[in-house]
C-alpha cells in the first residue's frame, strides 16, 4: 500500500508524541488473567493472526517531506514483539504496568507488542500494549473476539478461517478526508467549521485566568487524578 495521510485522531496522537517526552506512554493496554493450561506458541501465533487481519495494528508512521504518513506493513514485515517471562504473584502487577508503559517509536515500531507473564503452571497474565494511535475502548471487543477465534484455531493446528475484512482503518482515513474536503480546503465541511470557530473565538484571550490550586507544569506529565 502506498503512503497515505493520517486521520485527524491519529494526527492528534502523533502531534502529542512529537511534542512531549512522555513519562507515561498513551497506550490502551489489554490485560487478561488466564487460568488453566495455556499453549504460549499457539497464543503467539494467534496474536500474529490478529495483526495480520487488522492493518492498523501493523502500521508505522514515517515522516515524509515534513508530514506524517501511514505505512501499512505486510504481516511478515510487522515482526510482532512477544515476550514470555516468569514472575511471582507479587511482581506481576508492577511488571505488567512497566511493560504497558514502555514507549513506542511510531516511525519504526508497529503499535502493538505483547508479553505473557507466567505466574504458575495454570496461572498466566497476558498484556497487549497497544498505542492509542491505533486502538481505543471500542477496539477491545473485536480484538478479544478475533484473538479468541484465532487461538482456538491455532490449538487445532490450523489458521483461523475468517473472511477478509471489507473495510480497514486506512479506508476510513481516506473517506474522512474526502468528506471534509481536506485536500481542496476551499468549500469543504472542514473549511466551513474552521471559519465558524475563527469567528466565534476572534478577539478572545489565548488563556483564561481562572483560580487554580496548583501551578501549571512547564511540561505535562500525562498523569491524572480521580475525584
Amino acid at each position: 500500500m502506498s503512503l497515505i495521510p493520517l486521520s485527524f485522531s491519529q494526527l492528534r496522537f502523533w502531534f502529542q508524541d512529537e511534542l512531549h517526552d512522555w513519562s507515561r506512554t498513551p497506550t490502551a493496554p489489554v490485560v487478561l488473567r488466564l487460568s488453566g493450561v495455556l499453549d504460549a506458541q499457539a497464543l503467539w501465533a494467534a496474536l500474529g493472526d490478529v495483526v495480520g487481519r487488522h492493518e492498523v495494528l501493523r502500521t508505522v508512521f514515517p515522516v515524509v517531506d515534513g508530514q506524517p504518513r501511514q505505512r501499512v506493513l505486510s504481516p511478515q514485515e510487522a515482526g510482532l514483539e512477544f515476550e514470555v517471562r516468569t514472575v511471582s504473584a507479587d511482581e506481576v502487577a508492577e511488571e505488567a504496568e512497566e511493560f504497558a508503559q514502555r514507549p513506542f517509536d511510531l516511525k519504526a515500531d508497529v503499535p502493538l507488542r505483547a508479553a505473557l507473564f507466567v505466574v504458575g503452571t495454570a496461572n498466566h497474565v497476558l498484556v497487549a500494549s497497544i498505542h492509542h494511535i491505533a486502538f481505543d475502548g471500542w477496539s477491545v471487543a473485536p480484538f478479544l473476539r478475533d484473538l479468541s477465534t484465532a487461538y482456538e484455531a491455532r490449538l487445532g493446528g490450523v489458521e483461523p478461517g475468517w473472511d477478509e475484512l471489507p473495510v480497514q482503518y486506512a479506508d476510513f482515513t481516506l473517506w474522512q478526508r474526502e468528506l471534509l474536503g481536506v485536500d481542496e480546503c476551499v468549500e469543504g465541511v472542514l473549511q466551513e467549521q474552521l471559519d465558524f470557530w475563527r469567528g466565534c473565538l476572534a478577539g478572545m484571550r489565548e488563556e483564561l485566568v481562572l483560580p487554580w490550586d496548583r501551578a501549571r507544569p512547564v511540561v505535562g506529565s500525562g498523569c491524572a487524578g480521580a475525584v
